[in-house]
């Protein structure tokens, strides 16, 4: 996976970075407190959310190419909801701290292959039964043949 641009806002701790171009070659480089990490670690999150992950007020945009140099957008947002510190959680109290996703959508070649909102789930212009709220569809459809790279490049983050 070669990413190219990113955006990623957390509305929860209420910071984002604005869109980041990345070339065939990046460095990050910068100061103590600038954001490297920042970034890497929204790249982390990205692959958390490709895998199942639900998070409290995350907002992504990212466009990136896989091996076959087909290009992907994927887009998202999750609902926001305030939330009270809690050091240890019990699997019933973690269960609780899922968030749904409010919209979601993913390109391929500038064509959408899954558009989702608080109502539908349409992939390729096929309405979709119900399916949880709380995964992304890359996750949940990730057998699929057109979502299958997209969740391969984001297992090779490391």
């Amino acid at each position: 996976m070669r990413i190219q641009e990113i955006t990623y806002c957390d509305r929860e701790l209420e910071w984002q970075f604005e869109p980041i171009q990345f070339s065939d070659l990046t460095l990050l480089v910068g100061v103590s407190g600038v954001g490297k990490t920042q970034i890497l670690q929204s790249i982390i999150d990205l692959k958390k959310i490709a895998n199942g992950g639900s998070f409290n007020g995350i907002e992504w945009d990212i466009r990136f190419v896989v091996k076959n140099e087909a290009e992907y957008r994927w887009t998202g947002k999750f609902e926001t909801k305030k939330m009270p510190l809690s050091i240890s959680q019990n699997e019933e109290e973690a269960e609780k701290h899922k968030f749904k996703i409010i919209n979601e959508y993913l390109l391929f070649n500038n064509k959408y292959i899954v558009e989702r909102n608080n109502n539908k789930i349409v992939f390729h212009g096929q309405d979709l039964p119900k399916l949880s709220p709380f995964q992304s569809v890359v996750d949940i459809l990730s057998e699929e043949e057109d979502i299958a790279p997209v969740v391969d490049g984001f297992n090779k983050i490391i």
